[in-house]
């Protein structure tokens, strides 16, 4: 729940409203680029479906926002792993994203500083 209540914070201090923005896009996009760029030993598995509907927000910020998480899983993968990234719609039209890595994880002081 604080988790979530953070992520909200965080979404409305950078300007998410705004236009109309291609999950599947953005991911494939950081994705590829993420994957010129990442260390030797790094797997990517995108697990997105083909339609997605749209998302109410800035495409900038959707891209700003997946690339930096991206980033972060990389980060914690510096021995190589899996970064596993999932979207699914739900029967609401809303969208699941969902990122796996097989990395160190976070300890407390990283995660209170996660979303500055």
């Amino acid at each position: 729940a604080e988790v979530n209540r953070r992520v909200l914070l965080f979404s409305r201090r950078r300007g998410w409203a705004g236009g109309r923005a291609d999950l599947r896009r953005v991911l494939r996009e950081a994705t590829a680029r993420l994957a010129r760029e990442a260390p030797p030993g790094i797997a990517m598995c995108l697990d997105v479906p083909e339609a997605l509907p749209p998302l109410a927000l800035s495409p900038a910020a959707l891209a700003e926002a997946v690339e930096a998480l991206l980033r972060n899983a990389v980060e914690a993968m510096p021995r190589g792993g899996t970064l596993r990234i999932m979207a699914e719609a739900t029967p609401q039209r809303q969208v699941t994203l969902r990122v796996q890595d097989t990395g160190r994880g976070m300890d407390a002081e990283e995660l209170a500083r996660c979303l500055e």
